[in-house]
């Protein structure tokens, strides 16, 4: 693995420990309202991918995919927290399966994959242990 990538999964792994710190000191009810507005605000980074496209069939999958993480999210509050759990892991391996240089359908910044995806299986992991 490159240096690089390294790093970045550390970033992904540091931020992800910061924000267990902070969830940690909230109420449960507040925390889900954390992780579940993080899952929003994650899923809602595509649709400024989608614009970045060239490709309206790239665009229009952007759109559907954050559109599906931000509806993940809002029922993780509504429903239960495990739609967070799951979104989490799913916007991870979303990352890692389509936005690699092998597939890519537009272009984000290299930092991106490795960081988000250890970023959003940290909190995923940490909500495992706390609502099973």
């Amino acid at each position: 693995m490159k240096p690089k990538i390294i790093s970045n999964i550390f970033v992904g792994l540091g931020l992800g420990i910061a924000t267990i710190i902070l969830h940690s000191t909230l109420t449960e009810t507040r925390g889900l309202e954390l992780t579940s507005s993080l899952l929003v605000l994650i899923g809602s980074v595509y649709y400024g991918f989608a614009l970045l496209s060239k490709h309206k069939k790239a665009m229009v999958i952007e759109i559907i995919v954050a559109s599906v993480f931000v509806i993940i999210g809002i029922l993780g509050l509504w429903i239960s927290p495990w739609f967070v759990i799951i979104g989490l892991f799913l916007h991870g391996l979303w990352d890692i399966a389509h936005h690699n240089p092998s597939n890519e359908l537009v272009q984000i910044p290299q930092w991106y994959v490795p960081f988000c995806a250890t970023y959003d299986w940290t909190i995923a992991i940490y909500m495992i242990f706390i609502y099973l």
